[in-house]
């Protein structure tokens, strides 16, 4: 005689989610603690590069008279490397 096979089916462990508020000015503070880490970590090289492609961009603005939603979609297409994924 073949014996049955029986399956318990297994149940998902619960998971509890934890929500914080956070003020504006809090969010703004941790924006700034993680852009001066991830300056310092990179070095004043990076602050340089930064600040030129800032400037870059600013002329090609003014040059151009492109609106707002241009100057995005322009300054996005010429970020490189690791810029790529801030």
């Amino acid at each position: 005689m073949a014996s049955k096979r029986t399956t318990r089916a297994r149940l998902a462990p619960e998971t509890t989610t934890t929500t914080t508020s956070v003020t504006n000015a809090q969010l703004q503070a941790m924006i700034d603690q993680g852009v001066t880490a991830a300056l310092a970590a990179r070095g004043t090289e990076g602050v340089v590069e930064l600040t030129q492609w800032f400037e870059r961009m600013e002329t090609v603005f003014r040059i151009s008279h492109y609106s707002v939603e241009n100057q995005i979609k322009f300054s996005t297409c010429t970020l490189l490397a690791g810029a790529l994924t801030w």
